[in-house]
């Protein structure tokens, strides 16, 4: 395998930004958000002529971090672009391959308590979550918190899952879905439950 290709599913086709867990898995995205373009994985990504436009647009509005609280203080946008995979690069990206230094690694916590009060503190405002989280660790710290709000042992009704969940955020059906895809709410036909994890 190429060193192009290692970790290529870990690489945001449009800026090259790495991440801890996979942005794409085979041929389907994760739907997260690119902390750095703003991308939407397996939505804006999936074909060449998308990427180069996608890309093109960042530039134009001057590389602009969609989170920028995770942009590193040394970050160079070159640099970043060199790390794009090759199949998804353009005349551009080509130019910085030849030259670039390595990519500073992204800011993470050793705590994992602090990590996780950090994560809450930029997705949930006066008990509401203000926005999607863009990672999948991201994901899973907001889901452990809204599913500890589940009494355990109780079942609720779809209706009544709904209006809870909806306490949380305007789009209860897709935290619903998250929540059950990630193991932290089971349910049969009729009800739905807070999962032992």
């Amino acid at each position: 395998m190429a060193d192009d290709q290692l970790g290529e599913e870990y690489t945001c086709r449009v800026c090259g930004f790495r991440y801890d867990t996979p942005t794409w898995d085979g041929g389907s995205g994760s739907h997260d958000i690119c902390l750095c373009c703003g991308t939407q994985f397996g939505y804006q990504d999936t074909v060449l002529d998308g990427v180069w436009s996608v890309r093109a647009k960042w530039a134009a509005e001057g590389h602009q971090w969609s989170s920028p609280e995770f942009r590193p203080p040394d970050w160079e946008p070159g640099t970043q672009l060199a790390q794009v995979p090759d199949r998804w690069a353009d005349a551009s990206v080509l130019a910085f391959k030849l030259s670039a230094p390595p990519l500073p690694a992204m800011r993470t916590s050793a705590d994992p308590e602090a990590q996780r009060a950090e994560v809450l503190g930029r997705f949930l405002r006066d008990g509401r979550l203000t926005h999607f989280p863009a990672t999948g660790r991201e994901w899973t710290i907001v889901l452990e918190h809204i599913a500890a709000g589940f009494e355990p042992g109780v079942k609720y009704r779809r209706l009544e899952i709904d209006k809870l969940l909806k306490a949380w955020h305007g789009k209860p059906a897709d935290l619903l879905s998250r929540l059950t895809d990630q193991g932290f709410v089971a349910n049969d036909d009729q009800y739905y439950w807070r999962a032992e994890r």
